[in-house]
C-alpha cells in the first residue's frame, strides 16, 4: 500500500484504433480505487473523462462491470468518442492487472 492510503499503483497504455490511451490506477484488495486517464484520443466533451473515471471508482477489478460502467457514462452522457469504445479504456486499466494481459 503507498504511503496515502489508494493502494498498489499500476499503469498502462493501449494503442485503440482512435489513439493511445495511458491509464494509472490505484487497486487494494481486488477493486480499483481511482484511475486517471490520459491519451492522444478524441472524446467530447472533453470533461467526460472526469465522468468515466468516477464511475469506475470503487468498482471490483472485473472487465464486465467496468465495460459496463463506461458504456453508462457514454450513453447517458451523449458522448462522443472517435475510434475507441468503453473495452479500449479498459484494456488500458486492466492490461497490467491480469495473466496473459488484455
Amino acid at each position: 500500500m503507498d504511503d496515502q492510503g489508494f493502494g498498489e499503483r499500476i499503469g498502462c497504455s493501449w494503442k485503440s484504433g482512435g489513439g493511445l490511451i495511458t491509464a494509472e490506477a490505484w487497486i487494494a484488495g481486488g477493486t480499483l480505487r481511482s484511475v486517471h486517464l490520459t491519451g492522444d484520443f478524441f472524446i467530447f466533451p472533453h470533461e467526460a473523462i472526469h465522468d468515466i473515471e468516477g464511475a469506475l471508482a470503487d468498482l471490483p477489478l472485473n472487465r464486465n462491470s467496468m465495460v459496463e460502467a463506461v458504456a453508462r457514462v457514454l450513453d447517458e452522457g451523449g458522448v462522443e468518442t472517435v475510434g475507441f469504445g468503453p473495452i479500449d479504456i479498459v484494456n488500458a486499466i486492466l492490461g497490467p492487472c491480469e495473466d496473459g494481459g488484455p
